[in-house]
Parts: C-alpha cells; structure tokens; sequence
C-alpha cells in the first residue's frame, strides 16, 4: 500500500517537472523570438548614447515613445527612417548641431526638439504628415527645411505638408515660407522668434483651437488675408495686422502690446467669447463696423491714444458678459446696442466724455449686471470739489461746536459761584465758623 502511495507522488513530481521545463522552454523561444521581431518597436525608451543613435538609425520604421538626449553627437543622424507610428523626442543636447531625418514621410504622433542651443539646422524634406511638431528652445536655429515638394498655381506657392499641431517658440528663423502652404490647422504657436519679421500664411483659412502670434520680431507684419474662421486668436507685440476676411472668433480674441496704429477687422461678425484689447499705446483707430455679437466681456484699457470711437461698434447688438473701458476717450458710440448682460463700467478722463446714453440705458434695464459706473474728468473733479466743501464745512461745524462747548463751561462756572454766594448760604457758613470757635 505504502509503496504504491510513493510511486504515484514520485511519478507525479516527475511529470509535473517535464511539463514546467516545456513551458519554460516555450517561453523562453517566444520572447527571443519577440525581441527579435520588434528591434524597432519601444514603449517609452530614452537614448544617451552614440551607438543607441546608430541603433535607430538601422530602421525603416519606428514604432513607441522615444527620447534622445545626448551630448557627445555633433549630428543626430536618422535618415533611414521613412516613418514614425509614435512620438520621437530629441531633448536637451547642447552639442547638436545638425539633426537628419531626410527620408522621414509620415509622423502619426508628435516630433519635438526642445532645448538645443547649438541647433543651426533641422532637415525633414520629404515630411507629409505630422500631427503635433514642437521645436522650442533652439536659439541657433536658423535653417528649418520642410516638404519642398512645392506646386506653382497663379504665384501661390503651396505644399504638400499636413500638421494639425505646430509651435515655434525662442528660434532664430527669419522666415515661415515653409508654411505658406498650410490651409487649415489645428493649432499654431509662434512666439518668442526675435528674427521673424514677416508672417505671411497667404492660404490660411481655419484655425480649429488656437492662434498665437506674440513677442516676436520688434517690427513684426501680420498678413492673414485668406483666414476667415478661428477658434481662438491671440495677437501680441505686432507693428501691422491684417485679417481682412476674418469673420468669426468662436472664444477669445486677444490685441495687446502691439504698435500699430490702426486695426481694421471690419468683416468680423462674432466674437464667441471675451474680446480684450489693451494695452497698445499707439493705437489709434479702430474699426469692428460689422461685430454684433461678443458672447462674453468687452475689456479694453490702457490704449492711450484711442480717443475717437463713434463708428468702432457701429453694429453691436449684444455683449453678454460685463464691460469694462477705461482711457482717454472723447466719444463712444453704440447705436445697435440691445443689452449688456453683465456689469458695466467706463471711466474717461476726457472733459467732452459724456455718460448720458449709458446712464439711459441703465434706466432702461438694457444693462442687466448688478453694477454700473459711468466717469468722465468733469464728474470726477466735481466729486473732488463736492468733498472738498465738505471737509470745510465739517471744520467750520467743528470750530463752532467747540466754541459754544467753552461759552456753556464758562457759564456752568458762573452760575455755580452765583449760587453759592447767596445770603441764606453766607450766613449759615458764619454760624458754622462760630460754632465751630466756641466748642474749641
């Protein structure tokens, strides 16, 4: 019995092993065979070294989240590589000069090169496709080489390059002709390029998120004559602007910092949601003859030469946020309005400012905000008379309260010392005083 008992349990163990030492070997075979199929395949891998470099470079075709910061390379060489199903990032490498990537087609997700002060060029001529490209960070870069498969059609130069996503920021390009072919994007950043002096996007025409032009060349030109619907618009430190079919702004619209002198955006309609302009100090005409509609607040401040702007919203019908204007405004003329959905504020420190319209339209309910504040430079010198005269009557009232305290002291005093000096009073204190010497 016992016997039989331990020859099962042996055979059993036995059996047991045979099977896991398969399954093992199996296993083995399988992931040697994987990490053979994907030598181009990485989930989030960081290269540091020159041989990791030339290690990418045998692909065709690369597929993950690659990063690469290295230091020792002069040039990042990558030219085998046709297309990218992922995000390649070439970060904080100081000593690179040159990156290659002269055969890459298609990028589905993202290219970056981020802070490499050393980069002059970056090479990506047969480029189709990319969705989101950031190059940020690179103060020697002056030489950017995109899809130059060029089509000439009546002088208007396009390209075949499709990006949803593009940011140029702290570069020293001095031209975007590689973008004048892009029709509609998704999202464009450029900021911070000291040298560009001139943005052109001639075929521009939709802006899906947002548009950002800010703080580049001193004496920056804007001309975006085809753009005609953008969802967010940001417009900074530009000395001329152009969107002359620019219809609507479905968010925000921002003008600041900016040294032109006239705006002419007089085929906009629609303002979807606040409108800020502030803070251009040499503006000084200002047309939105077509706006009806700015779907949140109307800020504007801090443009000291707009004094005139009886014809600037002409055709508003509806602000549905709060409005707030401050400056040196002479006149401002709304004739359209209907309503103002929230608070409403305007101080002019012009003497012709009038507040008679406004002040009518606060009676009327057309401003529908808890707070109205109408100011202009006659009523706010009144306001200072006005407590002026009080402060001095409060100081006459004062003098003549505290006479009239002493006057009532002085006569209390008085009539005490009438009242004690009656006869009644003086002969008592006498029979006092005798008595007072008889007992002693």
């Amino acid at each position: 019995m016992y016997s039989y008992i331990f020859i099962s349990l042996v055979f059993s163990i036995g059996f047991s092993s045979i099977i896991n030492a398969e399954t093992t070997s199996s296993t083995t075979s399988s992931s040697s065979s994987s990490t053979a199929t994907d030598s181009c395949s990485f989930s989030r891998t960081t290269f540091s070294y020159s041989t990791d470099v030339s290690q990418l470079n045998t692909c065709t075709a690369l597929d993950g989240d690659i990063t690469i910061t290295n230091n020792e390379l002069s040039i990042i060489d990558l030219s085998n590589i046709n297309t990218l199903s992922g995000k390649l990032s070439i970060i904080n490498s100081h000593n690179v000069n040159s990156i290659n990537l002269n055969r890459l087609a298609e990028i589905e997700d993202s290219l970056i090169v981020n802070n490499l002060t050393s980069l002059n060029l970056i090479d990506v001529p047969q480029l189709s496709q990319v969705d989101d490209l950031q190059l940020i960070s690179l103060p020697s870069l002056s030489n950017l080489n995109l899809n130059t498969n060029n089509i000439v059609n009546n002088n208007v130069s396009s390209n075949n390059l499709s990006i949803n996503r593009l940011t140029l920021s702290d570069t020293s390009l001095t031209n975007l002709n590689n973008l004048n072919g892009i029709t509609n994007i998704g999202y464009l950043n450029i900021n911070n390029n000291n040298e560009i002096e001139l943005v052109e996007l001639n075929n521009l025409r939709t802006v899906e998120d947002a548009l950002v032009l800010s703080f580049n060349g001193d004496n920056t030109m804007v001309h975006l004559n085809s753009l005609n619907w953008c969802s967010n618009l940001t417009v900074q430190d530009v000395m001329h602007f152009e969107a002359n079919n620019l219809t609507y702004v479905n968010g925000s619209l921002q003008l600041s910092y900016n040294t032109f002198e006239s705006l002419n955006l007089s085929s906009l309609i629609s303002v979807g949601s606040s409108l800020g302009i502030f803070s251009n100090d040499l503006l000084q005409n200002l047309s939105l003859g077509s706006l009806t509609d700015i779907n949140g607040d109307l800020n504007m401040f801090n443009n000291s030469e707009l004094v005139f702007m009886n014809s600037s919203f002409e055709s508003i019908e509806n602000i549905r946020g709060a409005v707030s204007i401050s400056g040196a405004i002479a006149n401002l003329e709304m004739p359209n309005l209907d309503s103002i959905g929230g608070d409403f504020r305007i101080n002019s420190t012009s003497e012709n400012f009038s507040c008679q319209e406004f002040d009518n339209w606060n009676s009327d309910g057309q401003i529908e905000g808890n707070n109205y504040e109408c100011n202009h430079l006659n009523e706010l010198n009144e306001v200072i008379i006005d407590d002026d005269s009080d402060n001095n009557s409060d100081t006459d009232s004062g003098s003549n309260s505290n006479s009239n305290e002493n006057e009532n002291e002085n006569s209390d005093r008085s009539s005490l010392g009438s009242r004690l000096m009656t006869p009644d009073f003086s002969l008592t204190l006498l029979i006092m005083i005798a008595f007072t010497l008889l007992t002693n």
